[in-house]
C-alpha cells in the first residue's frame, strides 16, 4: 500500500509549520480493503481528495514524488515534489485564502523550482473551464512572496 500525502500534512513533513489537523491523501493498496480504509478515517486519513483538488492529475504526481524514510514494513509514504504540492493548493476548489497563506507560511516556495511551477500552472489552467473564477493566481501568490521576502518575514 501507498500513501502519497497532500495539504497542510505534506507542507508539514517538507517544512515543519504546523497547519493541518487531519493527513489527507491518495490510497493506493493492491486489493482494495474497506475495513484498512475505514480505519484510516479513524485516524484522520482523509482520502477523499478529489472533493477539494481538481489538479494536478495524479499520473503527474507519481512520476515526480519523493518517498519517506519512515519505521512501516507495508506502507509506502510519498510525497509530492514542492512544485505540485504547491499546483494542489492553487486548483483547490474551496475558495478561501487559507491554501495560499499555508503556502505563503510553509516556506515551500522557497523549495520550489519556480520556472517549473509557471509552466505547470500555465499547462494545467488550460484543463480548467473559468479559470480566473474558480481557482488562486500564481501571480498574486509570487507577488506576495516577494513582499514578503522583502520585508523580511
Amino acid at each position: 500500500m501507498a500513501l502519497t500525502i497532500f495539504g497542510g500534512s505534506a507542507l508539514l513533513l517538507k517544512t515543519d509549520l504546523h497547519v493541518t489537523g487531519d493527513i489527507d491523501a491518495v490510497i493506493r493498496m493492491e486489493k482494495e480493503d474497506v475495513e484498512l480504509r475505514k480505519l484510516l478515517r479513524k485516524y484522520n486519513i482523509n482520502d477523499d481528495l478529489k472533493s477539494v483538488m481538481e489538479l494536478p492529475p495524479m499520473e503527474d504526481v507519481y512520476e515526480d514524488m519523493e518517498t519517506l524514510n519512515v519505521p512501516f514494513n507495508n506502507i509506502k509514504v510519498e510525497l509530492p515534489s514542492p512544485e505540485l504540492l504547491i499546483i494542489s493548493k492553487l486548483f483547490a476548489t474551496r475558495q478561501t485564502t487559507k491554501d495560499m497563506e499555508d503556502v505563503l507560511n510553509s516556506g515551500i516556495l522557497d523549495h520550489a523550482d519556480i520556472n517549473k511551477l509557471k509552466m505547470l500552472y500555465k499547462e494545467y489552467r488550460g484543463y480548467t473551464v473559468l479559470p480566473e473564477r474558480r481557482y488562486n493566481s500564481l501571480d498574486d501568490l509570487l507577488e506576495d512572496w516577494e513582499n514578503r521576502k522583502k520585508k523580511g518575514r
